[in-house]
């Protein structure tokens, strides 16, 4: 239950904070760190606890709507039909791994009975590096590693729109 209400404190502070929004793009080369803000954004993201097991499962009990907002790519994506948003949602593996600068190239809006639970900046090259940033409206909050599921899926959005 408790876990509920965070997640509405988080849909309310996602609305309100929306004008708040930065880029979170690829970092840069460790000579420019100490004054690039996408580097220092890494930096919080690398210190950033996994999501635990109990959260995933939640979000996979109770997200019935997904909404892909892709950054740099000519498409968006939704899905409402259960069984497509149940398997977009085993994308996230809450098993520890240590993140690698790559792009943002979208963000996952998840929802349930018309209500927003949660957001995740999408983080992938296609390659080697996958995970999700969770956000407390414009605060990074929680990381997840990416499942083969979710690699498969965002390696085929950008072969097909990149």
């Amino acid at each position: 239950m408790s876990f509920f209400l965070v997640i509405c404190l988080w849909s309310f502070l996602a609305c309100k904070n929306n004008e708040h929004k930065q880029d979170h793009g690829s970092a840069t080369p460790p000579s420019t760190a100490s004054t690039n803000p996408q580097s220092s954004h890494f930096e919080t993201i690398k210190q950033l606890p996994m999501i635990s097991p109990d959260s995933v499962f939640a979000l996979y009990s109770q997200a019935d709507y997904l909404d892909f907002l892709f950054t740099s790519l000519p498409v968006s994506i939704n899905a409402s039909e259960p069984s497509s948003v149940r398997t977009h949602m085993q994308s996230f593996d809450p098993n520890p791994f240590v993140p690698k600068p790559c792009d943002n190239i979208g963000r996952m809006f998840i929802y349930s009975k018309g209500q927003q639970l949660t957001e995740a900046d999408i983080y992938t090259n296609g390659l080697d590096c996958h995970y999700f940033v969770f956000y407390d409206g414009a605060t990074p909050t929680h990381i997840s590693g990416m499942t083969n599921t979710g690699k498969t899926f965002f390696k085929s959005i950008l072969d097909r729109y990149r």
